[in-house]
C-alpha cells in the first residue's frame, strides 16, 4: 500500500493527522519556517509537557530543536532522534502516514488496527 492510500484509508477511519494518530503516544514532526517562528523539529506527547515547565512560548509544551539553515536539518534531527530515544527508550523511529516521526512499534501496531477497524466514511 502506497503512502498516499494509507492516508485514504486512515481518513476513512476519521484519522486525519499526526494528532489523530498518535494520540498519547510522543512523535515528532517538522514545524516549518514561518514569519514568527524558526523551523524546528518537535517532539511532542499529547498532554506532557516535554519542558517541566522551562520552554519557550512557541514550545507549546513540546520540545523543539531549531534549523538555522537547510543544511541544518539533517543534523538536528539526529539530535531530536537521540533526546527522544534517550527521553522515551525507544530506539526505532519511522515515518509515519503523515510525515512525522514515531515509534517503530507504535507506528506499526497502530497502522495494523486501524487498518482493522471498519470504515466510517
Amino acid at each position: 500500500m502506497t503512502k498516499t492510500q494509507l492516508r485514504e484509508e486512515l481518513r476513512a477511519r476519521r484519522i486525519f493527522n499526526s494528532y489523530g494518530f498518535y494520540g498519547k503516544a510522543p512523535y515528532i514532526y517538522r514545524v516549518p519556517s514561518e514569519k514568527w517562528h524558526t523551523a524546528c523539529w518537535m517532539v511532542v506527547q499529547r498532554g506532557v509537557d516535554l519542558n517541566d515547565g522551562k520552554g519557550a512560548w512557541y514550545d507549546r509544551d513540546g520540545k523543539s530543536f531549531l534549523i538555522w539553515s537547510g543544511a541544518d536539518a539533517k543534523p538536528r534531527l539526529a539530535e531530536t532522534l537521540a533526546w527522544a530515544t534517550k527521553r522515551f527508550g525507544f530506539t526505532e523511529w519511522v515515518i509515519g502516514p503523515f510525515g512525522d516521526r514515531g515509534s517503530k512499534e507504535f507506528t506499526t501496531k497502530r497502522i495494523e488496527w486501524l487498518l482493522a477497524q471498519p470504515r466510517v466514511v
